[in-house]
């Protein structure tokens, strides 16, 4: 049994550690079992079904006065973040990206980014945000969670979570596994 928990643990470091990798503009580390790519693949269809229930509801407000001034904001700054990644060599991150930018009709004060560049703003954040500055703020925060990798790595977090957890029901009782599998998904 000792043996195989040794060989165990040497994949898993191999593992993570062939995984790591840089996260563009802050230069953080970051673990990256899943790619960028493939949760955006899977999170496009997710991110469809919402904007296509909200517009069944009539709460797609993109038509607005608002909506048009978040998509211009919104495409300013997507603009100049991706020539600022192609002229200092991460093209790699612009190749799959679709931008798109909604503004959803909620009193709900709160914006979200999923990967692949689909951003969405709720309408009861715009009185808080009041200016093009406050809304480029947060545009731009959402913007960096797509070009910073921070799904893939949750994803990440969250596969190793689940391994971690499997690994020590092996090995130890159900309190130990619960908190590895707690402390790996909250990036510990």
């Amino acid at each position: 049994m000792k043996q195989y928990s040794k060989i165990l643990f040497l994949i898993t470091a191999v593992t993570m550690i062939s995984s790591c990798t840089v996260a563009p503009l802050t230069g953080r580390r970051q673990l990256k079992l899943v790619s960028d790519e493939s949760v955006a693949e899977k999170s496009v269809s997710t991110y469809r079904e919402f904007i296509q229930q909200a517009n069944a509801k009539g709460l797609l407000a993109n038509n607005t006065a608002d909506g048009q001034r978040l998509r211009r904001i919104g495409g300013r700054i997507s603009v100049a973040v991706e020539k600022y990644l192609n002229e200092n060599g991460m093209s790699k991150k612009v190749s799959d990206l679709q931008w798109e930018f909604n503004l959803i009709k909620t009193n709900e004060i709160n914006a979200f980014a999923m990967p692949g560049g689909k951003i969405a703003f709720y309408t009861g954040i715009l009185p808080v945000l009041n200016t093009d500055s406050g809304i480029a703020f947060v545009m731009g925060h959402e913007i960096g969670h797509v070009i910073g990798g921070h799904h893939s790595e949750g994803a990440s977090n969250q596969a190793l979570a689940g391994v971690a957890a499997s690994v020590t029901g092996l090995f130890a009782g159900n309190l130990v596994t619960s908190l590895v599998s707690e402390g790996l998904s909250i990036g510990l």
